[in-house]
């Protein structure tokens, strides 16, 4: 039995590990269904719209970054797409994209990202998905 050890790096700043092991890779569960952000990533194609990749690297988008996802998993009773959204930092001005379960949590993960980094850095591209 082996183990697969996943590590998440931006700019060199370890944002979190896991280990998990071939066997638990190999058990699917039967309430699980796989995620399929097909058309969400096509829009991510379309010319002008912000993706992971126009993250800039500087010390200070990252940390910018870094302090926003943290106060988004910090932050109790936020659904998980709203912690996993796309926190995009291009010269200490913020994007936020992907969907979240609500208005409110639209206008929560926003708020944190304003408290962090100021309502004149972060344009709010979230997307509310109804059930």
């Amino acid at each position: 039995m082996g183990f697969y050890i996943t590590t998440f790096l931006i700019g060199g700043l370890v944002l979190g590990t896991g280990a998990t092991s071939q066997a638990a890779e190999k058990k699917p569960d039967a309430k699980q269904v796989p995620a399929d952000n097909t058309k969400r990533n096509e829009a991510d194609q379309k010319a002008g719209a912000a993706t992971a990749e126009d993250q800039t690297n500087d010390r200070a988008s990252v940390a910018l970054t870094a302090k926003i996802r943290r106060s988004l998993m910090d932050s109790k009773g936020l659904s998980t797409n709203a912690n996993n959204v796309k926190i995009i930092t291009t010269n200490q001005q913020v994007t936020l994209r992907g969907p979240v379960a609500s208005a409110q949590e639209k206008e929560r993960v926003y708020k944190l990202a304003c408290d962090v980094a100021g309502a004149h850095a972060v344009t709010n591209e979230l997307e509310v998905i109804s059930k």
